[in-house]
């Protein structure tokens, strides 16, 4: 499907749509590896978290931009 057959608006919503679901997808996949990945957050005193916290947010934005 090419985007240019498209209005611009809803080219730019279906990509901004598109996005959204891959990035919820890779959250949902990725984060049962942060650990394996050392990309867990440990709780100290400056941070609000008590409990380890993945951190594969940046991962995923990395991974949806190269798409």
């Amino acid at each position: 499907m090419d985007f240019v057959d498209f209005p611009q608006p809803l080219a730019a919503a279906t990509a901004a749509a598109a996005a959204l679901v891959l990035s919820l997808l890779l959250l949902i996949v990725l984060t049962p590896f942060a650990g394996r990945l050392r990309l867990v957050d440990a709780p100290s005193d400056r941070k609000r978290h008590k409990e380890p916290t993945a951190a594969i947010g940046g991962l995923v934005i990395y991974i949806i931009s190269l798409t």
